[in-house]
């Protein structure tokens, strides 16, 4: 063999084995680099989309991150909700918003790539003007080659993904299916913590306000408690004192009526008259202080609450009219008879009428009326009593039942 083209071919197959290494070398570099840009995607994809536990934001970054950062010329993300697929975010279109963000049903009468991909939970790709599939769809946004992935949760589609190149003649960017596999399968992630933190937040919200409104029933309660301890507290003084009172009075009062039968002048007897008017009328105190403090147990019996109420007035209307005080009574005679207990029905009235006496030291009008209302839960029979007095002052209104 010719020495020369032995050389010749030596330093062919030296350089062939050259070019091969120089490829393999070029197709690792190129294999590396593209790891790396995926690893840096997913990192990416990561940082922008479990960055935050509210689903508009979610989606709202995932959708600036597909058109400024990945190169998708336009982008609309829709989720499902009551059997229809709702439009929620898009980027870079300059069509109508009731194309982009009017409800659609999964079954729409002209197919469409957003609710197949939605229905089936497939993948839909379309290539351009030549794909007839959705000949209306690609009228309306130009043509543009498309891909839509659907959004899952636990194998439950609950939106899809969309994006395209913009324009008929312009390819998708590439790997644009794997960048869009990466960021479904993180925004499915993403959604299912913003459903649960949200979840978790109404709950915590409902249970605040649970908490809330029993601690409200709890002070209220307590407050009841306080004012009815108050109450007996009172009731069993003021018993107390009525009986040490009506011993001597009872004494007083046979005196009287013996001292009265002896006494000849007039004027005396007259005198002795007004004491004895001024007795009775102690008495009749001494009894109201005997009646508050009434053990509970008096029987809910029909009353007659105009008869009730006639009689209390009966017991202060001469102290009243002394004090210039004009009492109007106003009963309605259809009232028919509640279920009540009378005599501490009449107490409260008599309570009543004699607040309104103390607080028109110059006289005025007071007007006591029964009467009927009614509301949702029914027909309710009713006492009111009214004074042309100052009225309650506001911090006194919680002490308006002691």
């Amino acid at each position: 063999m010719n020495p020369n083209v032995a050389a010749a071919g030596l330093s062919l197959l030296l350089v062939m084995a050259l070019l091969w290494g120089a490829r393999n070398y070029l197709s690792l570099v190129k294999l590396r680099r593209r790891e790396r840009a995926e690893a840096a995607l997913r990192a990416e994809i990561r940082e922008t989309i479990l960055s935050s536990l509210n689903q508009e934001s979610i989606l709202s970054r995932i959708t600036i991150l597909l058109h400024d950062h990945l190169g998708f010329e336009r982008v609309w993300l829709g989720t499902i909700g009551e059997g229809r697929l709702v439009g929620r975010m898009a980027r870079g279109w300059s069509l109508e918003r009731d194309f982009l963000f009017q409800p659609l049903p999964l079954s729409p009468p002209e197919p469409n790539p957003w609710c197949d991909a939605a229905r089936e939970g497939k993948v839909v790709a379309g290539r351009g003007p030549g794909d007839e599939r959705y000949g209306s769809f690609l009228a309306i946004t130009g043509g543009a080659p498309f891909i839509t992935m659907p959004l899952t949760i636990r194998n439950k589609v609950v939106g899809v993904i969309y994006v395209d190149s913009g324009e008929k003649d312009k390819p998708l960017p590439e790997n644009s299916r794997y960048a869009l596999e990466e960021i479904a399968q993180e925004v499915g992630i993403a959604l299912e913590n913003a459903r649960l933190y949200e979840r978790e937040q109404n709950f915590a919200r409902e249970l605040k306000q649970e908490v809330d409104r029993v601690t409200r029933n709890l002070s209220q309660a307590q407050e009841k408690l306080v004012r009815t301890e108050r109450l007996a507290a009172t009731g069993r003084l003021a018993a107390q004192i009525a009986h040490e009172i009506n011993n001597p009075l009872g004494g007083i009062k046979n005196y009287l009526y013996l001292l009265n039968n002896r006494l000849k002048d007039e004027k005396c007897r007259e005198m002795a008259g007004i004491i004895t008017s001024e007795v009775d009328r102690i008495s009749r105190i001494v009894r109201q202080l005997l009646d508050f403090y009434r053990p509970p147990g008096e029987d809910m019996v029909p009353t007659d609450l105009n008869r009730v109420a006639t009689e209390a007035a009966a017991l202060v209307e001469k102290d009243l009219e002394t004090r210039g005080i004009e009492l109007e009574i106003d009963l309605d005679e259809s009232l028919p008879k509640a279920r009540a207990a009378g005599e501490q029905i009449k107490q409260v009235i008599l309570n009543l009428l004699l607040n309104a006496r103390d607080v028109m030291p110059r006289g005025g009008e007071l007007h006591l009326a029964t009467g009927r209302v009614k509301d949702e839960d029914g027909e309710w029979v009713l006492v009111s009593v009214a004074d042309t007095g100052p009225g309650i002052e506001p911090e006194n209104m919680s002490a308006i039942f002691e």
